[in-house]
């Protein structure tokens, strides 16, 4: 009896057992130190020692924590029953101090967290108007240069012109250079569009790892193109990762685009918005097909038939022979 005593007393925590009156019937020495700190004197009755903890500070309403004298002391109280049916009140007290420790540093951290989100949420919802901006900034260079090619081309003929007859017989002359101007410009939208999507998702800080070989078809190159901008954008908006995956493939009647990439799963069901929307209305022009998965990650397929020969635009550089590809 006096080894269980004995093992009870050196317990590495506080621990006392009431009856149901609230009488103390076992304390060890733990918990007569405890009580003598709190109290003044051994406790006898479990509402002594409510009543004292009412003096300090409960850190953690739910799990009883209690800051006492420079230490963090939880208190738990469980009802007991013995083998006779009579109750118990069982009280006991652990010391917590490194675990405090742990949960303000988890603390800290997740304010520094929540900073960088909110810095990041910001980065995102500009996301969108710093690629306009970029593209409006690209046509306006691209307009100023062929309009300066234009004007000096107008320019010289008037200089040239010696009579309004002139002028009137360099018309014809004068509607081819801004022609070819146009054309070039339409050519210059289509001519690389996998490299500039590589380019922007470069500069963006998205890495493209590809799996397969891009079509040769020009048309199909600008759909891929403008699925790759649209991936990038979200992966970096709403998933907020920097890698995109994309598996290519082909057979005899189409070509076949996957794309997934590193970031975090979707919360739920992906609702298509503007520019999913305008990128569906891309595929489906092309008579091809989009589907999306939203679990147990983000899945962009797209499906876009080969066009036969004939199909090809007569006369245009996009047309290609089967020695190109």
């Amino acid at each position: 009896m006096n080894l269980i005593k004995e093992s009870f007393d050196n317990l590495p925590m506080a621990v006392a057992y009431f009856d149901e009156l609230g009488l103390v019937k076992l304390a060890n020495k733990k918990m007569l130190q405890l009580s003598v700190d709190l109290l003044g004197s051994e406790v006898q009755h479990i509402d002594e020692l409510k009543k004292a903890l009412s003096d300090f500070v409960n850190v953690d309403d739910k799990t009883n924590i209690f800051l006492i004298k420079g230490n963090y002391l939880r208190f738990k109280f469980f009802d007991l029953r013995d083998y006779c049916g009579k109750n118990y009140i069982e009280l006991t007290v652990n010391e917590v101090n490194d675990l405090m420790q742990v949960q303000k540093k988890l603390q800290e951290e997740n304010k520094r967290l929540e900073q960088a989100n909110i810095q990041a949420g910001k980065l995102c919802e500009n996301m969108s108007e710093i690629v306009r901006q970029e593209e409006i900034l690209t046509m306006k260079i691209r307009v100023h240069d062929d309009l300066g090619h234009t004007i000096i081309s107008a320019r010289n003929m008037l200089r040239q012109a010696e009579s309004l007859q002139d002028i009137k017989a360099n018309v014809e002359s004068w509607e081819k250079i801004i022609g070819m101007l146009y054309n070039n410009n339409s050519k210059n939208d289509l001519s690389e569009p996998i490299e500039f999507a590589r380019k922007r998702a470069r500069s963006l800080g998205v890495e493209l790892i590809v799996d397969g070989d891009y079509p040769h078809d020009d048309k199909t190159r600008y759909v891929y193109s403008r699925v790759i901008r649209e991936c990038t954008n979200n992966c970096l908006k709403h998933a907020g990762g920097n890698k995109l995956f994309i598996k290519l493939d082909e057979n005899e009647q189409n070509y076949y685009l996957k794309i997934g990439n590193n970031g975090k799963e979707p919360l739920g069901e992906i609702v298509e918005g503007g520019g999913l929307t305008n990128l569906r209305k891309i595929v489906e022009n092309e008579k091809g097909i989009m589907t999306i998965e939203s679990s147990p990650c983000f899945v962009l397929q797209v499906m876009l038939p080969k066009r036969k020969e004939n199909e090809y635009v007569q006369g245009n550089d996009c047309r290609r022979s089967k020695d190109d590809s």
